[in-house]
């Protein structure tokens, strides 16, 4: 699957528009956009993407065992040598290094309410270039399960890059921020591709890994790619993305023409 966002979006009524791209015997692909309606009554289309779609229980063809494995090992539990307890990080709020991570700003990032998240403490000391989280679906307050339709939502959730920084890979103003003043940023996603490599189970999961890599920040612009992982550490879902990191202002300003969909050539 792969998504463009083309403009934000609104809470609010969306329309999605879908055309059979191509109809195959093992493949077919979908072109699939989302439009709102604006207040000047016009129609903005906000997110654009092509799905390819296959059955998992029809597809045939050669399998290996590559032998991949996540390095560095996810952090350990309790006793430093074994595996994460999530039982215990429901009981407790933690486990060894991991704890409950609380998101902040969700005043403004509504989405992150709908996610329980834990990650190693130690990871804002060590382990910079990359985050790694374990995962409960929690939409409105409520524990559910992980499912395939809900995998896209989680591909795009996770703790800012950024948030879980110093202030010291900073380059320019940056490095005169202090952390309570992180909250000025958006980070919104410009470009994302996911792969769905295993189905769920029809009856869900609770808990999903994943872990998000980020290499290159430069002038706003960032890369980030995940993997996803159940609890016997077979791949989910694999994703990319590029994403911006703008003033907060961006996500909450009132809308202007530029870039307003209209098909209007601009005149030079």
């Amino acid at each position: 699957m792969h998504l463009t966002f083309l403009r934000r979006t609104e809470t609010g009524p969306a329309t999605f528009s879908v055309t059979d791209t191509k109809l195959g015997a093992r493949t077919s692909t979908l072109h699939i956009t989302l439009s709102q309606n604006d207040r000047n009554g016009g129609v903005r289309e906000e997110v654009a993407g092509y799905i390819t779609v296959s059955n998992f229980d029809t597809e045939d063809g050669p399998s290996m065992v590559t032998g991949f494995n996540l390095t560095p090992a996810p952090a350990p539990g309790g006793d430093g040598s074994t595996p994460v307890d999530l039982a215990r990080l429901v009981r407790d709020g933690k486990d060894g290094t991991w704890s409950r991570f609380e998101v902040p700003f969700t005043s403004l990032r509504t989405a992150s309410r709908q996610i329980e998240i834990y990650t190693p403490r130690e990871m804002e000391k060590v382990r910079r270039g990359f985050v790694e989280q374990w995962v409960r679906f929690k939409p409105y307050g409520q524990v559910s399960r992980w499912t395939d339709e809900t995998l896209g939502f989680l591909v795009d959730m996770f703790p800012m890059m950024l948030e879980t920084f110093d202030t010291k890979p900073w380059k320019g103003a940056g490095q005169r921020e202090e952390k309570d003043e992180l909250r000025k940023y958006w980070y919104p996603t410009v470009l994302l591709n996911v792969e769905f490599k295993k189905r769920l189970p029809k009856e869900g999961v609770e808990w999903l890994y994943s872990r998000v890599h980020t290499k290159m920040l430069e002038n706003g612009r960032m890369d980030l790619d995940i993997v996803v992982l159940d609890q016997a550490g077979d791949i989910v879902a694999l994703s990319n993305h590029v994403a911006l990191v703008v003033g907060a202002e961006r996500n909450t300003s009132e809308r202007g023409s530029n870039g307003n969909g209209s098909a209007k050539p601009n005149k030079l």
